[in-house]
């Protein structure tokens, strides 16, 4: 699938495309709409509608979320994704009263201590302030910890959940708006700093290489995945490594065949099958983007199979 096929509107093989699906949206309807979602969300009892809340709130410009994060943490203190909305305001100094509670501190210390993806925002914020050496220290924490979750699926999936209270939105349009908030969470991968860093210092470039690893490794997502093979290139290449350097680039063009391979096409299908969407979230959730990649690649391969099988007439009519 090319560039230019995606851009005439219609797949490969299908006279309609993943495009027929969304309506065109009126920019202050669509506002007003998630207004009064986030409104719906804020009086809930419950710590994932607070923070759905929060977080929709912030994107509409609602001046709440502080509110909404307290009362998460009040309805579940211990809730990983509201700690790591929690602790990030708190770094950037956007927080409220609790980031000075000793009992907050205490839990995200407890519940974000052992996962290295929170070790690495801790550390891009050392070096953002020129606390080189507690950066360094924070980045040494990342590579060794035991746990590595970006939890961009588990946003996805909390934030799905949270956009049903708006009985309008079918299962797709609950999907695509949970990525789009998911995808615009401010997130670092550290990869400009172990850049400028990586190939003067052999502790950095020590740390740099191992975090590479972890995110190649570890990554529940495809571009955290390709990211650390890419990092890997860098600075084995700084190390004059070049039998690593192949390897890894051989990696990442084997990773990157995944994305050729679910071209529009896969994306229509998956698309207009609410139950085929909702598997590959799955799928994701307990075994990676890749595997997936994997799921949809052969559950689409085998509706294919019917000769008489077209995915657009699933599309709403006008």
């Amino acid at each position: 699938m090319t560039t230019g096929d995606a851009a005439a509107g219609t797949s490969g093989r299908f006279n309609c495309s993943i495009q027929d699906l969304y309506r065109e949206v009126d920019e202050e309807e669509e506002e007003e709409r998630n207004r009064l979602l986030a409104d719906t969300l804020s009086r809930s009892a419950y710590a994932e509608d607070q923070l759905a809340a929060a977080i929709i709130g912030s994107f509409i410009g609602v001046d709440r979320r502080i509110d909404n994060l307290t009362m998460a943490l009040a309805a579940d203190p211990t809730h990983p994704l509201v700690l790591w909305q929690v602790a990030g305001d708190c770094r950037r100094g956007r927080g409220g009263e609790y980031c000075a509670d000793p009992f907050v501190r205490a839990n995200v210390e407890s519940v974000l201590g052992s996962n290295g993806w929170y070790w690495t925002q801790v550390a891009a914020f050392y070096y953002e302030e020129g606390l080189f050496d507690e950066s360094l220290e924070a980045l040494q924490r990342a590579v060794s910890a035991p746990e590595f979750d970006d939890y961009y699926i588990d946003h996805v999936l909390m934030l799905e959940r949270a956009l049903s209270a708006d009985s309008d939105r079918d299962y797709g349009d609950r999907v695509v708006g949970a990525f789009g908030y998911t995808a615009a969470m401010p997130t670092d991968f550290f990869t400009r700093q172990c850049t400028l860093r990586g190939a003067a210092d052999v502790a950095w470039l020590d740390s740099c290489t191992m975090l590479a690893e972890r995110y190649e490794q570890d990554g529940t997502n495809l571009m955290m995945q390709l990211i650390g093979l890419t990092m890997q290139e860098d600075l084995y290449a700084s190390a004059g490594l070049t039998a690593e350097v192949r390897d890894a680039q051989l990696r990442r063009t084997e990773l990157e065949a995944w994305l050729d391979k679910v071209d529009a096409d896969y994306e229509l299908v998956q698309a207009v099958d609410p139950q085929l969407l909702e598997r590959y979230l799955d799928v994701w959730a307990t075994s990676g983007e890749v595997a997936a990649f994997e799921f949809t690649v052969s559950a689409v391969d085998e509706l294919l199979e019917d000769p008489d099988y077209d995915p657009c007439v699933y599309l709403p009519s006008e």
